[in-house]
């Protein structure tokens, strides 16, 4: 096994797909003017957005450094929200690993393995949070048709 320096396990990343951004972008933008709060669906994707960035960007272990294992297990559940299935599987034998592991040293080796994995699986990753991010969108404008339909029809 060689070792692996951090410029040959970066993979290139240009940032959220598109339509991911701007969903993102203006779910961040509604809730931080005060115009309402973050649904469900859109804490989901905030999350999962948050988690890819820190992975791409080599900021993972900053990421989880305050709460490692709840950190974890929030982006797991997110994961499997987003229907990224084999991400979602990567970190929860992570978070099994972890929580055998006393060895501070281990528990290091394990988190950087785990970040080379989520930066491998990244165009995964990222294809998925689109896909989340395009079916919230539809589900906002078939609730905007409806409201419409319904003032239409009172």
């Amino acid at each position: 096994m060689t070792a692996t320096t951090q410029s040959e396990s970066t993979i290139p990343w240009d940032g959220h797909y598109h339509g991911a951004s701007a969903v993102f972008l203006a779910v961040l933008e509604r809730v931080t003017s005060g115009r309402g709060h973050a649904a469900f669906g859109e804490r989901v994707l905030a999350n999962a957005c948050e988690f890819r960035a820190a992975t791409a960007n080599g900021e993972l272990g900053g990421y989880l450094r305050s709460d490692t294992l709840g950190k974890l297990n929030e982006a797991h559940y997110v994961l499997r929200q987003l229907g990224a299935a084999s991400v979602a599987a990567m970190v929860s034998a992570a978070i099994d690993s972890l929580e055998r592991t006393p060895s501070p040293p281990r528990k290091t080796l394990l988190l950087r393995r785990l970040e080379q994995d989520l930066l491998a699986a990244g165009r995964s990753l990222d294809e998925s949070i689109a896909r989340y991010a395009q079916r919230m969108e539809s589900g906002n404008a078939s609730n905007l048709r409806r409201t419409a339909l319904a003032v239409s029809d009172a």
